[in-house]
């Protein structure tokens, strides 16, 4: 599978991120920006 880090922006992992943890039936926050900004930087 390609890496996507430079094709998919950080407001986007999150949205991403966010709707699949809500599809599965998870009730916790949605993910924010700032959140996969700082997991990013770690990388």
């Amino acid at each position: 599978m390609p890496p996507f880090a430079t094709v998919i922006g950080t407001d986007e992992v999150a949205q991403l991120l966010s709707y699949v943890r809500g599809s599965r039936g998870n009730r916790g926050a949605p993910v924010s920006a700032l959140e996969v900004a700082r997991f990013r930087s770690l990388q």
